[in-house]
């Protein structure tokens, strides 16, 4: 993992510690997610707010393997929750470091998305 998906997990743990409270966003549009916008998007900030109006879908780079990344140990979840495609990717991407910085957007926000929801589930 690299420094930049370390740092947003770590500001994710303390965010969350800091705002368990925190009332849902009044905005409930839908993030259109396609390799252009993951490529430059905070995958944190999204997943707060797919959390808070309950948007619980995965987010999966089409690749052959089309599993969400970082979600690889949750397959119940997954299969409960669904999942959807970060349009612009497959697995002859056109822009290669697009299609990376597309699947660091996807892990970060699948591995929260997962903790919460272990969590949910524990409660």
């Amino acid at each position: 993992m690299n420094l930049r998906l370390l740092l947003s997990l770590l500001l994710f743990c303390v965010f969350c510690s800091w705002c368990a409270g925190c009332a849902a966003p009044k905005s409930s549009e839908a993030v259109h997610l396609d390799v252009r916008y993951a490529s430059t998007a905070d995958p944190i900030k999204d997943v707060l707010h797919a959390i808070h109006v309950k948007e619980y879908r995965f987010i999966v780079v089409d690749e052959l393997s089309s599993f969400p990344p970082g979600a690889q140990d949750a397959f119940e979840l997954v299969e409960k929750y669904g999942q959807k495609v970060i349009e612009g990717t497959s697995d002859t991407p056109e822009d290669p470091d697009m299609q990376a910085e597309a699947f660091d957007y996807a892990t970060v926000y699948n591995i929260i998305l997962k903790r919460h929801l272990k969590h949910k589930s524990r409660e």
